[in-house]
């Protein structure tokens, strides 16, 4: 697929990197100066090389060791990628459907339907492209996946997801407002049928972003261990796939009758719920770090015995970096943005600063935060993200970066906190260890070891102890061995 001198330029990337495993991360730094469909080509490029070598020691996942690659190439090396990918589109293009744009070049190349034959070099140009081989068939509406059980063998599942193929696929809105239901969500997201049956939600994740890809795999690895010292899952399982070339999440699909986004559908699910499963999944989202819990991210199907069971799904947002309260009613803080302005000016080591605006105004938030200089449309997308001024807002200040809190007056969000835990519960945490996350996060500490470090798991096994030593059971409190 590559000729002779790109693969020695891929060789010697490779090389260069492996010899210097802990060279600072720089895709932060300089992946500005790309556009995501550089990145993406830059990426595709490894694909060739390595489906032919096998992975270093300390690499399980191929994923993982492209993600690590990216993440320490040099500029130039980036930009000779692009260049063979470049000289490659054009050998292979004549007409034109959609122009490809070069952020830095300018260079207009054309790109046609027939290059979707080469994905496994080249992604879509433009990453708001609407994908041009949707099938919006009926086969999608009319497959029905069985009832979701929080409890026996869920193996079989996941390997359907591994070794089937999309054979079908759909856009997940419209296949939501055809089942009459609320569509209220970012991103790409499709609602898929795999050859062997399956009925699956796959989201492409490709670039950076392949980040929230990971966090679905993660909180499904969480609750897999939560598993086997409770007897009962939360996730639904989730694996990797590649799809014409672009690689995210595939979950197994849960059928539900509730649309947990109206009030009167939303109280019947947990007035149905059993109220340990309501402690369990409050305890898994706290510990675990899943934060993002609007009704669009948990579902309540109903069992055989017209008992609602629930379902943590959309849990990308476990990789982000949060702050637990010692109120273990406060919903946790999640960090939005950093400042150079305070980092210059030094003490690291400063307490949080606590911001609450009880009345609040675009214009106060932006006072507050002028430090980090926040572009007005991020700082508008953040002002109607804390209600647009109908409630509260509370912020902090923490090691030179702005922690927000998110869902602390939403009433319709999963409940943070629970009167209660059962035993069962809270002996399943005390047996969680760092081993135990390093396993759980292993994915992202291959692709991302820079963000996913030590003080990131450390918090993990904190907000474990914090919920430990809070959390009443029986009318007392637990006590750690």
């Amino acid at each position: 697929m590559y000729e002779e001198d790109e693969v020695k330029d891929l060789q010697e990337v490779v090389s260069a990197v492996s010899s210097t495993p802990n060279q600072k991360d720089i895709q932060t730094e300089e992946i500005e100066g790309l556009t995501e469909s550089e990145f993406l080509k830059i990426r595709d490029a490894f694909i060739p090389y390595l489906k032919t070598h096998r992975l270093p020691e300390g690499f399980t996942h191929l994923e993982a060791y492209k993600i690590y690659l990216l993440n320490h190439l040099s500029l130039e090396q980036r930009q000779r990628l692009i260049g063979n990918a470049n000289d490659n589109l054009e050998a292979d293009s004549n007409a034109s459907d959609f122009p490809l744009v070069m952020q830095n070049s300018q260079k207009k190349l054309p790109y046609k339907k027939k290059l979707m034959e080469f994905q496994e070099r080249l992604n879509p140009p433009d990453p708001d492209l609407r994908f041009t081989f949707i099938f919006d068939t009926e086969e999608v509406l009319r497959a029905v996946n069985p009832p979701w059980q929080n409890v026996g063998d869920l193996s079989a599942y996941e390997l359907q997801l591994e070794e089937g193929k999309i054979v079908e696929i759909m856009d997940m809105r419209k296949y939501l407002e055809l089942k009459g239901k609320e569509a209220r969500f970012a991103g790409e997201v499709y609602i898929v049928l795999l050859d062997n049956g399956t009925k699956a939600v796959w989201k492409p994740r490709d670039g950076y972003s392949i980040r929230g890809a990971l966090g679905e795999i993660i909180a499904y690895k969480a609750s897999c261990w939560l598993e086997k010292h409770t007897h009962r899952y939360l996730v639904p399982p989730t694996v990797l796939k590649t799809y014409k070339g672009h690689t995210g999440s595939l979950q197994w699909f849960v059928e539900s009758e509730l649309d947990l986004w109206l009030d009167e559908q939303r109280a019947l699910g947990y007035k149905n719920l059993d109220t340990e499963d309501l402690a369990n999944g409050s305890a898994f989202l706290k510990i675990f770090g899943q934060w993002d819990v609007h009704p669009g991210n948990y579902m309540m199907p109903k069992g055989a015995d017209r008992r609602t069971v629930l379902a943590l799904i959309d849990n990308e947002c476990v990789v982000n970096r949060k702050y637990s309260p010692d109120d273990s009613k406060e919903r946790p803080y999640v960090r939005h943005s950093h400042s150079q302005v305070l980092e210059d000016q030094g003490n690291h080591a400063a307490p949080p600063v606590f911001i609450k605006l009880q009345i609040p105004t675009q214009e106060q938030l932006a006072m507050e935060l002028q430090d980090f200089r926040l572009p007005g449309t991020k700082l508008n997308n953040l002002f109607k993200a804390l209600g647009n001024g109908r409630v509260p807002i509370s912020v902090m200040i923490w090691k030179y970066s702005l922690w927000v809190q998110y869902h602390q007056y939403n009433e319709k969000a999963f409940p943070n906190h629970v009167d209660s835990s059962p035993e069962w519960l809270l002996e399943a945490y005390s047996k969680l260890t760092e081993k135990d996350v390093k396993e759980i996060f292993s994915l992202g500490i291959e692709a991302f070891p820079e963000h996913f470090n030590e003080d990131f798991l450390q918090e993990i096994l904190d907000r474990c102890n914090q919920f430990l030593q809070k959390a009443p059971i029986l009318g007392r409190a637990f006590c750690l061995n």
